[in-house]
């Protein structure tokens, strides 16, 4: 299910299939997923009062499973809640030089990858995690998204 800001709508039918799609990739078995697009305001509240973060962020996860996976995509089921930030994605993805969608299915595939147990808080794993995103992202034919060079001219 997605809720998104109807002021600056992004394709959430796209969005919803290519979520589909990952998730077919990562050979899961169930899928439970509710992804929230939200603005700046409200992701800055929640990150201060979830994460103990002042600011914005492009995504929130919250694992809704009864037992998180305890090696990173040992899982064969995902359920959670992710809130993925539209003002972040236009920015990053202005700088990018791609489209916002793109922007919010990295952001979705890396709450995603969060729920199958993947980190991104030591050096290491934030190397394989967001390989992975542009693995994941290449095969679904998308492309790399987290690794795309920067515009020069933004």
């Amino acid at each position: 299910m997605l809720d998104a800001d109807a002021a600056n709508p992004p394709n959430t039918d796209w969005l919803e299939d290519m979520i589909q799609r990952v998730a077919h990739r990562l050979r899961l078995r169930r899928v439970d997923l509710s992804v929230v697009i939200v603005d700046d305001a409200l992701m800055a509240r929640m990150h201060e009062e979830h994460c103990g973060v002042p600011g914005t962020t492009d995504v929130i996860t919250f694992d809704l499973s009864d037992a998180p996976p305890t090696e990173p995509g040992s899982a064969d089921t995902a359920e959670g809640e992710l809130y993925l930030c539209l003002d972040e994605a236009t920015r990053v993805a202005a700088r990018r030089g791609h489209p916002v969608d793109h922007e919010l299915l990295l952001y979705a595939t890396h709450g995603l990858l969060h729920l199958l147990g993947y980190d991104d808080h030591e050096p290491s794993e934030y190397d394989a995690m967001h390989a992975r995103e542009d693995e994941l992202l290449n095969a679904v034919g998308v492309g790399a998204v987290f690794h795309a060079k920067e515009n020069p001219s933004t």
